[in-house]
């Protein structure tokens, strides 16, 4: 991915496939069941690092997912929409790149 944001509704760590992240260049991911993928090692942490959400990613996450249930009628996103707070403290990882890659000019 280069740039932008994705969100991956991940209920169970086993839906999260192995080097997830791999070849992540630049944006964010906010992984549902994130910290439990990187403990697994399906995260490639040669590229990536893995933190809580701050203060700021909590609303652009939110408008994220609202915007996913109100379009696809998700019942992961409503469950998470229903119990924020947990959600946002306990179960999602911001992953973001370590490694700054230099712009090759053409």
């Amino acid at each position: 991915m280069t740039r932008g944001a994705v969100v991956i509704l991940a209920e169970d760590v086993e839906d999260i496939g192995w080097n997830c992240a791999g070849g992540f260049r630049s944006g964010v991911l906010y992984l549902l069941n994130g910290f439990r993928a990187y403990r697994d090692g399906r995260l490639n942490t040669e590229s990536v690092k893995v933190e809580p959400l701050s203060a700021e990613d909590e609303p652009h996450l939110r408008r994220l997912i609202e915007n996913h249930q109100r379009l696809t009628g998700s019942e992961i996103a409503a469950r998470i929409l229903a119990n924020w707070g947990f959600y946002v403290r306990h179960e999602f990882a911001k992953v973001t790149t370590i490694i700054e890659r230099a712009r090759v000019d053409d």
